[in-house]
């Protein structure tokens, strides 16, 4: 059972897109496995030593499966609207032709309902598609804090508008000694020497938490140095936990232990 946060909660999702992330996701189709053909349109070529890697999760809007990859995601994508017909989901936003048929591509669900759908059906949710609901969250946090700036100007209009007549009559070394003033509280008061300090703070309080993740993985039996592998029994034991996070950033993390334990050796 998934257990997610406020935060998560009213995120949104098509079922066009969400039948896309979770036929990737589980990386095969009614016993047969995907091939390479088959989830290139998915993938973008970094080049020789690195090959194709995954688009992120939101470019998969956009993009046309092929093979088996595209019977999967009909079938997902038939399942899910049939579970809309039937009110097992119950849709953010439904859209309609003009014969009464839902329209996939513009009818919304709630990202929670989606992996709790997944769960009922049997599918196991992947990293795709918790990486688009942290995109997702990402995104609504960016959009109130631009609401926040823009009512703020709204709420006091009268106030800013004098405060911008004010500075017409500012002598020009008077503007300049607001542009420095300004500048050193954008540095966090002390100015640049400061930020350096908070940055190299912030990098040993970093390469701790990852020796302390190394110390782990070993009293766990769990080799850090095999990223991707470590990554998917971390991944799993967290889904476990009902905490949602991305086998790719777990495998990043793991990537900068070596380093970290390179500092702090004695």
């Amino acid at each position: 059972m998934f257990i997610f946060t406020d935060q998560f909660i009213g995120l949104s999702i098509c079922i066009r897109t969400a039948a896309k992330l979770i036929a990737d996701d589980l990386g095969a189709w009614k016993g047969e496995e995907y091939s390479e053909s088959d989830v290139s349109p998915f993938r973008r070529n970094c080049g020789e030593g690195v090959g194709l890697v995954p688009l992120t999760a939101h470019e998969y809007a956009n993009l046309e499966p092929i093979g088996i990859m595209k019977i999967a995601c009909q079938e997902i994508e038939n399942a899910m609207v049939r579970s809309v017909e039937v009110n097992q989901i119950r849709p953010l936003q439904v859209s309609r032709q003009f014969t009464g048929e839902l329209k996939p591509e513009n009818t919304f669900l709630a990202l929670t309902d989606v992996f709790e759908w997944c769960e009922i059906v049997g599918f196991e949710v992947g990293e795709t598609l918790f990486e688009y609901l942290e995109t997702e969250q990402n995104l609504r946090t960016n959009m109130i804090s631009h609401t926040n700036k823009e009512r703020f100007k709204l709420e006091n209009r009268i106030d800013l508008d004098q405060s911008r007549e004010s500075t017409v009559r500012l002598s020009e070394e008077e503007i300049n000694n607001l542009v420095i003033e300004n500048r050193r509280l954008r540095e966090g008061n002390f100015g640049v020497k400061h930020t350096s300090k908070v940055q190299s703070l912030r990098s040993i309080e970093k390469k701790t938490l990852l020796t302390i993740i190394a110390v782990l993985c070993k009293e766990a039996k769990l080799d850090y140095t095999k990223h991707a592998k470590t990554a998917g029994h971390i991944k799993s034991t967290a889904v476990f936990m009902d905490i949602a996070i991305g086998e790719s950033t777990i495998e990043g993390h793991l990537k900068d232990i070596r380093n970290a334990l390179a500092s702090r050796m004695k």
